[in-house]
Formats: structure tokens, sequence, C-alpha cells
């Protein structure tokens, strides 16, 4: 079926489906969906000001040091937009199919297990799909979307350290 959608719409898609995906997560948790969508969009604005540039950062640094190459500018930008973004969204389905789990067993102990167990699936698959994407998007080999997605991830980490380093300075002045 992946194979069917052309790649200029696969990464528009997928940045639609993430989008849809933490709006309707929002509104199932909170119960109120009219405070649900302005919390979700705000989660959404600083989700795309903030991963969507250091992802992009990542990959400047990525072109620079590890001689990687994206193609031309706007399909990369949207490419690389949707890899930021689709990961985590798959690491939080399963964070979050971890709890409805874990609250539906009937069980209150056994939740932390649960989320646990839900974040260590979740970001191993989050992983698979980076991986995947890097691959299928910019036609890449293993050996060297294994060290562009090292590379791209540690960057990441860093900068967005970075950037809530600074937000929380902001805020808790």
């Amino acid at each position: 079926m992946i194979q069917n959608i052309p790649v200029p719409y696969f990464p528009l898609t997928l940045i639609v489906c993430t989008a849809a995906f933490n709006l309707l997560s929002e509104t199932y948790l909170t119960h109120n969906a009219r405070s649900s969508m302005v919390h979700a969009s705000k989660l959404m604005v600083v989700n795309l000001a903030v991963e969507i540039p250091v992802m992009l950062i990542a990959c400047l640094l990525a072109v620079k040091f590890l001689d990687a190459a994206f193609g031309p500018l706007w399909p990369a930008m949207m490419k690389l937009s949707a890899i930021a973004l689709a990961p985590d969204a798959v690491s939080d389905m399963i964070v979050l199919v971890a709890f409805l789990i874990g609250r539906a067993s009937g069980n209150p102990h056994d939740l932390p297990a649960d989320l646990l167990i839900g974040k260590i699936v979740g970001w191993a698959l989050s992983l698979l799909l980076y991986f995947w994407l890097f691959m299928y998007f910019f036609e890449l080999e293993f050996g060297e979307v294994y060290r562009l997605v090292i590379f791209v991830w540690l960057v990441r980490l860093f900068f967005t350290w970075l950037v809530m380093a600074a937000v929380f300075s902001y805020y808790m002045r």
C-alpha cells in the first residue's frame, strides 16, 4: 500500500496524520473537545517550531560533516519534517495503547510497568521507523542511514535540550 503512494504526497500524509493523531489523542484523554483541541494545537505549534528547525539544523550539520545529500531543498524539507514528526507520533501511540491496556486491566499497580514497557516498545518502533523513513525518502544504504540517524539523533537531542533549557530559564525567572 505504501508503494502506491507517490513520494511527494507521502511526507504530507505523515504530517497530516500526525497532527490528526495528536488532536484525537488529546481530545480522548481530556474528554473536553474544545480545550483539548486548543491544547493540542499549542503542542503542535511548539512541536513544529522546535522539532522541525532542530531537525533541519541537524541535517545541515550532517551535510557538512557526513557529506550527506538530501536532494532539492523544498522536497527535502517536507521529507525531513515528516521524519521529525512521525516517529514521535508512533511512540506516543504505543504509550497511549499501553496506558489504555493498563487502565483497562483494573490493577492500578500495574500501570507504571505497562507505561514503561509501552515507552520502551514505542522508542524501539520509532527508531525503526526513523531508519526506514530515511532509507525510503532518500534512497540511502543501511550504512549511510546508520551513521546519519545516529548523528541526527544526537544533534537533535542536544539542540532540543538547549531549546528546552532556554524556554525553562525564561519561564522560571
